[in-house]
């Protein structure tokens, strides 16, 4: 079954994405913070890693680049759902290691999507 650890500061979405997902036979781990994902990841490996890029304290990029350092998340696809619209910013979370950047608002079919092309390959 594949496993998405899922991250984002909205309580809402950390609750209907799951439920989304399960819908679809995907199992998937929400928290509400970057650092909560971070040590969520040391854990355990997950098949993708959706986050948010702007949360407080630590954001998005900054969690993608900590997670592209460990060797067993290198090659781990990583989402980003955000509504930063700044090309800048979505370039950086590119060049951090980002596959794709999905803007909010997103249906749940939009989201299961873009997870199942990466996952594909």
């Amino acid at each position: 079954m594949t496993q998405v650890l899922f991250i984002e500061d909205n309580e809402y979405l950390c609750k209907i994405v799951p439920y989304t997902l399960k819908q679809d036979g995907i199992q998937c781990l929400a928290v509400n913070s970057a650092s909560e994902g971070l040590r969520a990841a040391r854990e355990q490996q997950f098949d993708i890693v959706v986050t948010d890029i702007n949360m407080p304290g630590m954001n998005g990029l900054e969690l993608i680049s900590k997670l592209r350092e460990a060797k067993n998340y290198k090659d781990t696809p990583i989402l980003c759902l955000t509504t930063e619209i700044d090309p800048a910013t979505l370039a950086e979370a590119k060049a951090r290691g980002a596959q794709e950047v999905v803007s909010k608002p997103y249906t749940p079919q939009e989201l299961l999507a873009a997870i199942q092309q990466q996952l594909a390959g």
